[in-house]
């Protein structure tokens, strides 16, 4: 057993029925649950208390211009 740390993509990807990410975050995170506890950064908590992502920031849906 070990510790899984998980990024932003991949929890928002495991939550987020509709990101384009969630088939493959889902079956990721189901397959190390069986080995692994997970954690999650501060940073990455943070990350996802904005909604940052690079998925959500190059969307539209968050989209960011450069100045």
């Amino acid at each position: 057993m070990g510790i899984a740390l998980l990024d932003s993509n991949t929890v928002i990807g495991f939550l987020d029925a509709d990101d384009r990410l969630h088939r493959v975050a889902d079956a990721a995170v189901r397959a190390a649950a069986t080995e692994h506890v997970f954690a999650v950064s501060v940073v990455t908590v943070a990350e996802l208390l904005t909604g940052a992502s690079w998925a959500t920031m190059t969307s539209g849906r968050y989209a960011v211009s450069s100045p």
